[in-house]
């Protein structure tokens, strides 16, 4: 049995790790403790390099830091404490050794709401809450693009792996996916109908339906996109054609967000008679989902009908781990499972909120509450 190193991240109010973002060398991380604190992890060293102070940046939501090479990174935040959120948000340059606050990236207004960076790492995106889209060149801060998005607070911000697109979604619930050379929309999915009802003297009135859109995952190649779209709970995964934004199948029902194979297929939690038919096994596992023709490709059921936290695939695109009450290693060619970690890893009765594994297949992360355990991975 692999025995992890151990971070224990904790905040002066006792903040539990709302965002983990691995930095491109692998060894370090930025995580968001609840509103307050921006820490960084050595992964390696097992340690907490840096923390913020009261009275240095607030992360602002949830929004995970954007980072921009080895150096520096990207932080929504406000100018100090506001338990309110009254604050305006506005996205700070972060030096990465000292974790000293560099100053704003962008003279942008104050309406910022979410912000992305582009795989060049000389670019940021800037999501309003008035549904514009900008998009700024950091070296000399002025801005190289921008557009009306939508016409309501912008909620993700998703650009593909060539940085040739960008898939944004809003508190207006469409799904729309746009061509950053010329900003024309080349797809777009409302997953809102309407009902009408009759109010007051006969008027009639539409009412959207509270449809909600999450998870959005991007295949290596550009060609697909996950998100969990619905109006009620669970909610299921849907694939959906880029750049058309053309659904194509609703996915399995999972509990985890789909994964992307390095080789596009997808992979989904199996949840016990997904195929619903009365003689299906019940029992929870993985599946492995071939987006380009629509079907089930592979089908690894599990020992127990425990519902998994988080799952993360190797580099290797062959090993597959997931966590629930232990963290387990799945073969996807012998159809293998063995238990990677026990479940002395388990914090404070939650499982993992988070699995990553660093790009060179070295280590896994696990990400809890309040810890984060390195993992050692043997070589394949």
């Amino acid at each position: 049995m692999n025995r992890p190193t151990t971070i224990e991240v904790i905040n002066p109010d006792g903040g539990a790790i709302e965002s983990f973002t691995l930095l491109p060398d692998g060894r370090r991380a930025l995580v968001l403790l609840d509103f307050a604190t921006l820490a960084l992890l050595d992964l390696v060293d097992g340690r907490v390099v840096w923390m913020s102070g009261a009275d240095e940046l607030y992360p602002a939501e949830f929004q995970p830091p954007a980072p921009l090479g080895p150096d520096r990174a990207v932080v929504l935040g406000v100018e100090g404490p506001d338990p309110e959120f009254e604050l305006p948000a506005a996205p700070f340059v972060v030096d990465l050794a000292s974790g000293e606050r560099l100053g704003p990236a962008v003279p942008s207004p104050p309406s910022v709401c979410k912000i992305a960076a582009h795989p060049d790492g000389r670019r940021l995106f800037v999501g309003h809450r008035d549904g514009n889209v900008a998009l700024w060149d950091l070296a000399t801060r002025q801005q190289c693009g921008g557009w009306r998005a939508h016409r309501a607070p912008i909620r993700h911000l998703c650009v593909t792996p060539d940085g040739a697109r960008l898939v944004t979604n809003a508190d207006d619930e469409a799904l729309v996916c746009w061509d950053l050379e010329s900003s024309l929309c080349l797809g777009y999915h409302s997953p809102g109908g309407g009902e009408y009802v009759t109010v007051g003297d006969g008027e009639v009135l539409t009412i959207p339906y509270q449809n909600i859109v999450s998870g959005l995952a991007l295949a290596p190649s550009g060609a697909w996109l996950t998100a969990f779209v619905g109006d009620e709970s669970p909610l299921s995964p849907t694939l959906f054609s880029l750049p058309s934004l053309v659904p194509q199948t609703a996915l399995p029902h999972t509990y985890a967000p789909a994964v992307f194979l390095p080789d596009g297929r997808l992979l989904l939690q199996r949840r016990g008679r997904y195929m619903s038919t009365p003689d299906a096994d019940p029992r929870n596992g993985l599946l492995v989902w071939d987006p380009d023709h629509a079907r089930p490709v592979a089908d690894l059921p599990g020992p127990t009908h425990a519902l998994f936290t988080a799952i993360a695939a190797h580099p290797d695109g062959r090993r597959v781990f997931t966590a629930a009450e232990t963290i387990e290693r799945w073969d996807l060619e012998s159809a293998e499972l063995a238990e990677l970690v026990g479940p002395d890893v388990v914090s404070a009765g939650h499982g993992a909120r988070r699995l990553l594994v660093t790009p060179d297949g070295a280590r896994l992360i696990a990400v809890y509450r309040h810890r984060v355990d390195c993992i050692p991975l043997d070589a394949a």
